[in-house]
């Protein structure tokens, strides 16, 4: 049974809402992050003009990959919560590959204050075209995406660069929960050994609010918090309540195109509804092209 709870959370987690900043701080968690990528990215071309071309059209996908490997081979030792908060780093791209980080770091200081730079490096010392700029506040970050992108490095005309928000986890699943716990009692047994716990929510079993539906979600101040934590629970099997847990990262909720939805249903309607009622409770959402009922008590509409 507890297998099954814990396969079924997981399978909700990937439809559920869900981060930031690396536990890395200082330029030697970037290097050690560098080193990383560079053996991750052995297969590109040591010819420069081919390289340069691969590096601007790399997916942001690729680098936020690359991203998460400098994030797990940096330092664990440093205070989460002294680094910057969830939202406060941004992802460039397009970056002249003989841009220095002092180049960058310019640049990127005209929005705010720079907490760190992550730019992955070539063996020859030049950078490889994308990068991450952690700001101290979300603030300046905003004011990045807002203002940076598609502007030029002043000392490189001719090459705009691409700015946006970097897609940093903040937010960890959390599986094989006792079903009887409740909310108080999670977060009192969590917020007494993590730090950064800035919400937690337990999802209730719908048909029976007395039990729990055997997971949860927990959001942090930022990814170091996040990470700090997922490697206390998996690093070491743990368990709550006699229960094993699985934790995490959880995933962002997939949002669906409904721009292509034409038709509804709407069933349970009372003998009493009429097409003139329907047609004024929908219009909000549209004009109604069509509609059809049957004796069965249900209705399609169409827009």
């Amino acid at each position: 049974m507890a297998e099954q709870e814990a396969e079924q959370g997981m399978e909700e987690v990937l439809d559920y809402n869900e981060g930031e900043q690396g536990v890395e701080q200082m330029e030697a968690a970037a290097d050690v992050g560098d080193a990383a990528q560079a053996e991750a990215g052995q297969a590109a071309d040591s010819n420069a003009p081919a390289e340069q071309a691969a590096a601007q059209d790399k997916p942001a996908d690729e680098a936020e990959a690359k991203e998460e490997q400098a994030k797990d081979a940096a330092p664990k030792s440093l205070d989460p919560m002294a680094q910057p908060p969830h939202g406060t780093e941004v992802y460039m791209a397009n970056l002249a590959m003989d841009a220095t980080d002092d180049h960058i770091r310019d640049f990127c200081e005209k929005m705010g204050p720079v907490y760190q730079l992550r730019i992955p490096k070539n063996p020859d010392g030049r950078n490889r075209g994308y990068g991450f700029v952690v700001y101290k506040t979300k603030a300046a970050a905003e004011n990045a995406v807002q203002h940076l992108n598609a502007q030029e490095l002043p000392d490189f005309p001719g090459r705009k660069v691409r700015v946006n928000e970097s897609q940093v986890k903040n937010r960890l699943y959390m599986g094989n929960l006792p079903r009887s716990m409740t909310q108080h009692q999670l977060e009192a047994a969590l917020k007494e050994e993590l730090q950064g716990v800035e919400d937690i929510e337990l999802m209730m079993d719908k048909e029976n609010p007395e039990l729990n539906r055997g997971f949860g979600f927990i959001t942090f101040y930022n990814y170091a918090c996040a990470e700090v934590a997922r490697r206390k629970y998996t690093e070491n099997e743990r368990t709550l309540g006699g229960r094993p847990l699985t934790v995490t990262w959880a995933e962002p909720k997939k949002e669906e195109d409904t721009s292509k939805v034409k038709a509804i249903y709407v069933g349970n309607l009372p003998e009493t509804v009429t097409e003139e009622k329907l047609r004024d409770l929908f219009k909000a959402y549209g004009e109604v092209s069509n509609y059809s009922s049957s004796v069965s008590d249900r209705c399609s509409s169409s827009w």
